[in-house]
């Protein structure tokens, strides 16, 4: 609002402003959630229904989703991918059949297939890099894809853990906190 003088001329300017950011990301917060919602109840196949919770995900939360479940023999098979960047899922899909993923942390007594816990890495180092390499070529693909943090939740109904859905950021800006 402008401040006039005598003269009529504008002396100075006077105005507030109202921080709505915490507001925003609350609406944000819950339209994912929403949409999420929306999503699981659209298709009876649940492949499906896990690739577009994996497909939106990226589009709010993380730069890579993937989504494994367990069988029905007890084995763990990744249903979804879905990275920020298209041309990554086939990327990730090469990583994951040159370096399969070892299950066993998650089948071991006091892992969270067990616990139904989650996990949170918030800041993913160079250090844990090397020591999740299985090799040199392997620990120069993973610093490349310039991991900063990670989360994994336990997809739980009735008491038993039917999967885990897992996200990694890839900017060193944004990082996983526990809220």
């Amino acid at each position: 609002v402008p401040i006039i003088d005598d003269a009529g001329n504008v002396r100075e300017w006077v105005g507030t402003c109202t921080d709505i950011t915490d507001e925003r990301q609350q609406e944000e917060k819950y339209e994912f959630l929403l949409r999420a919602g929306q999503l699981l109840s659209s298709s009876l196949d649940y492949e499906t229904i896990l690739q577009r919770v994996a497909d939106l995900t990226v589009t709010r939360l993380a730069d890579w989703c993937t989504v494994h479940i367990v069988e029905e023999d007890g084995g763990i098979q990744q249903v979804a991918l879905a990275h920020r960047d298209p041309k990554m899922v086939e990327y990730a899909r090469e990583l994951s059949r040159k370096y399969p993923p070892n299950h066993a942390r998650l089948r071991a007594p006091g892992g969270m297939l067990e616990t139904g816990k989650h996990e949170l890495v918030s800041e993913i180092t160079d250090e844990m890099l090397v020591q999740g390499a299985r090799d040199e070529e392997h620990l120069r693909i993973t610093r490349n894809l310039n991991l900063s943090s990670y989360m994994a939740i336990p997809m739980i109904t009735r008491g038993r853990t039917l999967g885990i859905i897992s996200f990694f950021a890839c900017d060193h800006d944004h990082y996983f906190e526990q809220d």
